[in-house]
């Protein structure tokens, strides 16, 4: 459901041959907002892709500006914008994605660098390397928000019976466990309302974060 999301967002650029603002108002058609937040990534991410397009290049990009367009959007746009689309193009450079996550609005830091974290996921399967990524960050607030949407992302990819998101909390120095458990507890309900699965899945968890994790999920203690 989240990729298909994801890609409507794709989709709807393709139909406005690459006109952001238009698409992104295409994407208010859905019923949540949270639905409508992935289909934003979805035409944001398109909008870099096109950069390079023959037939129909995108209008906004700017090679100097890593924040255009963001800025000129409308404001229900600019948390996806600067917390997504601003770092489309530089996943793979580290210290651009971190340079810029402190560029941003104040109120999108903490936002863009769980999107830094996010993106580890789909940058390496090694839980180690993952974290390391996420160590460079200067400021514990912050190394926190990208331990903290890597463990997210880890469980959208990788499902209920993956055992990638707990291997990542417990190589966590113990002061970043606590959120890292939480996340992860938080992101089991997007998968399944079953909550003898969830009682289940809590128990794989140390012992002085298992309360915590029924408590997130509903199940009562």
């Amino acid at each position: 459901h989240t990729e298909c999301l994801h890609g409507l967002g794709h989709a709807v650029m393709f139909l406005t041959e690459n006109e952001l603002p238009r698409s992104l108002k295409l994407c208010d058609a859905l019923n949540t907002e949270g639905e409508r937040e992935l289909c934003y990534t979805g035409a944001l991410m398109a909008n870099v892709d096109s950069a390079q397009s023959q037939d129909h290049p995108t209008s906004y990009i700017k090679a100097d500006d890593p924040m255009y367009p963001c800025p000129i959007l409308d404001k229900k746009y600019q948390k996806m914008c600067y917390t997504y689309g601003v770092l489309q193009a530089f996943q793979s450079e580290l210290n651009k994605t971190i340079d810029i996550c402190r560029q941003v609005p104040s109120e999108y830091v903490i936002e863009c660098f769980k999107t830094m974290g996010r993106d580890r996921v789909y940058a390496t399967y090694d839980e180690n390397i993952m974290k390391g990524e996420c160590d460079l960050i200067v400021g514990s607030e912050f190394r926190e928000a990208c331990y903290v949407g890597t463990v997210g992302s880890l469980v959208v990819r990788y499902g209920l019976e993956s055992e990638k998101p707990l291997t990542y909390c417990s190589i966590l120095d113990s002061s970043y466990r606590d959120s890292c458990y939480r996340e992860f507890a938080q992101r089991l309900i997007n998968w399944t309302s079953d909550k003898g699965k969830l009682l289940n899945i809590c128990n794989k968890l140390p012992k002085e974060y298992i309360d915590g994790c029924k408590i997130v999920t509903g199940i009562t203690i």
